[in-house]
């Protein structure tokens, strides 16, 4: 579960988004704050895993804000200027929602966050070997031991 906080001050477009993360089962709203004060408090307060912040706030502009923040949280602002995308960008923000946001929109960011903070894969349990001209794949638990045998390798598996 991912838990979000959210930093707007226009009523409307805060509850569009807290409705969008209540509909979404990968996501949980954690807190729903008006200004960077009340949001500063809640990001000592509770672990945040993504934050939904407006730029344009009436005491500390999301900017700043994010700025000001030593390990801010994963970042998408929700705005109604244009002006400010590439500075999103230089904050590493996960994406950049002109509002009204749509909740295909929405989706498609919630997306874009969870690739990008995805663990990555687990390394393979197998390896390719030459067995007579063919690669046999073979599971690592099946490995009992390898013997070095000049060019070789001698393999005694499990089976």
């Amino acid at each position: 579960m991912t838990n979000c906080l959210v930093v707007e001050d226009e009523p409307l477009a805060r509850q569009v988004v807290e409705t969008y993360i209540h509909q979404s089962a990968d996501l949980q709203l954690v807190k729903s704050c008006t200004h960077t004060f009340e949001a500063f408090e809640a990001l000592t307060a509770y672990p945040i895993d993504l934050m939904f912040l407006d730029i344009e706030l009436p005491s500390l502009t999301g900017i700043d804000f994010i700025r000001q923040l030593k390990q801010p949280p994963a970042l998408m602002f929700t705005t109604a200027y244009a002006d400010y995308a590439v500075a999103s960008y230089a904050l590493e923000a996960i994406d950049y929602l002109l509002k009204l946001i749509t909740h295909e929109r929405f989706r498609q960011s919630i997306d874009k966050f969870f690739k990008r903070t995805a663990p990555p894969p687990a390394p393979a349990a197998y390896s390719y070997f030459k067995v007579d001209g063919q690669l046999v794949k073979m599971p690592h638990g099946d490995i009992l031991y390898a013997q070095s045998v000049k060019d070789y390798i001698l393999l005694q598996t499990v089976g």
